[in-house]
This record gives C-alpha cells, sequence and structure tokens, in this order.
C-alpha cells in the first residue's frame, strides 16, 4: 500500500472528500507519518527498516542513480 493509498483511505474512513482542504491534508499526512515511526519504534520491527534493491551496472560508468525512496546506501555487493 503507497502513502497516496492510504491517504485516501484515510479520508474515506473520516467522510471527507477525495481532495480535501490543504489543512486537513497537512494534517492527516503528520499523522501518518508519526503512525509509521512509533511502528518502527516497537521491539522487532526494526527489519521493516531494511530493503533490498537490485540495479544492473554497466562497465566504465563511475555513476549511477538510486531511487528517489532510497534514503540511505549502508552496503553495495
Amino acid at each position: 500500500m503507497t502513502f497516496g493509498a492510504l491517504l485516501a483511505d484515510c479520508y474515506d474512513r473520516l467522510n471527507y472528500a477525495a481532495s480535501p482542504a490543504t489543512a486537513i491534508v497537512t494534517r492527516t499526512k503528520r499523522l501518518l507519518n508519526e503512525a509509521h515511526q512509533e511502528l518502527l519504534s516497537l521491539p522487532g520491527m526494526q527489519s521493516l527498516l531494511y530493503a533490498t534493491t537490485t540495479f544492473a551496472s554497466v562497465a566504465s560508468t563511475a555513476e549511477y542513480a538510486m531511487p528517489a525512496a532510497l534514503s540511505r546506501v549502508i552496503s553495495i555487493r
């Protein structure tokens, strides 16, 4: 489920229009981000912070672009 899908579900459950006012969007985004951080701080949930991504390397290429969702590279193998 994407962040956008979560937002849409919240708007639906709270009986807001599909595109509510800016203040409502801001509060809902803040609520979802805070809830996400709380869930990830629970014992045993740290593994959800880590993911693996695969990309094709090309000979003689020194730089690569990584996906925007990637916030930090821990290791490359």
